[in-house]
């Protein structure tokens, strides 16, 4: 995870359904076999709910346990939950993915996993998507905006959406990976026209100890100066550094799947109150 898995194309596609290679063209660029698994999928899908997992430590005992069979359960659930096709995509170096999971947070990674999700818009005839992360893996979803013209809602969650913010407030100099080269996504632009019904929840807990806040919330600065209808929603993070808001992020991204609007949204959270 730490020091890398390579793969080939060959090995990525050969026989496989639950694989991408990000790098169909043989250009050299981004070139990776990401992992992925779904349910819900028909032929033709007008909108699919894309999530991408938080960083891992090699001594996460809940990631070591993890097993096909058991991402299989998880996806088929949240589909069925959510009333959405889902898709759970394994972020590079990660969930049986090659690559090197040290290259969070760069622009390298943001290449992989957009490219990723071209090969499952096209391998699964995807008009638009909702996509929803957390901490690194909401950093992507709002790296993601400035690259993509389908996404129809973002959740990006507990977000390190200026790592450099993060990676000062804690004393440091450079991310936490040891890389200077950190992708930061509010001092880019928007290279394409967003989509016409584009909206954002930012989802956060203000007494996050792992993403600070104001690492967080300078997205809204960001979306308001793109004109990008978006909220802010504060929640109620688990673990000790109240930083997990995995079912939340899956709850919002449900709801704006479902076509609920924003002040609707933030009145299911005022209401549910759901943690975690």
């Amino acid at each position: 995870m730490l020091s890398g898995v390579k793969a080939t194309k060959a090995d990525c596609i050969k026989g496989k359904t639950d694989a991408v290679w990000t790098d169909p063209s043989d250009t050299g660029k981004n070139a990776g076999c990401l992992k992925y698994w779904h349910s819900g999928l028909k032929e033709v899908n007008d909108r699919v709910i894309v999530y991408l997992e938080g960083d891992i430590r090699n001594t996460n005992l809940s990631y070591q346990k993890l097993s096909t069979e058991v991402l299989n359960e998880l996806v088929n659930q949240r589909s069925q939950a959510y009333k959405a096709p889902y898709i759970f995509l394994g972020r590079p170096g990660t969930h049986g993915s090659s690559g090197n999971h040290a290259v969070r947070r760069t622009l390298d990674e943001v290449g992989l996993v957009n490219a990723a999700i071209d090969q499952l818009k096209q391998r699964y005839d995807i008009r638009e998507f909702v996509i929803a992360g957390l901490s690194g893996g909401g950093f992507l979803t709002a790296s993601l905006l400035n690259f993509r013209s389908d996404i129809y809602c973002a959740v990006p969650a507990s977000a390190p959406s200026s790592p450099k913010i993060r990676y000062t407030r804690l004393g440091l100099s450079k991310d936490t990976t040891g890389r200077i080269d950190s992708y930061e996504p509010t001092h880019d632009k928007m290279s394409v026209r967003p989509h016409e019904k584009l909206r954002v929840i930012i989802l956060g807990d203000e007494n996050d100890s792992n993403v600070f806040w104001e690492a967080q919330i300078i997205l809204s600065n960001y979306l308001a100066k793109n004109a990008i209808d978006h909220t802010v929603i504060k929640g109620e993070a688990v673990g000790s550094d109240r930083h997990v808001l995995t079912r939340s992020a899956n709850l919002a991204a449900s709801w704006c799947f479902n076509g609920r609007s924003l002040e609707q949204i933030n009145e299911l959270f005022l209401t549910r109150k759901p943690k975690g």
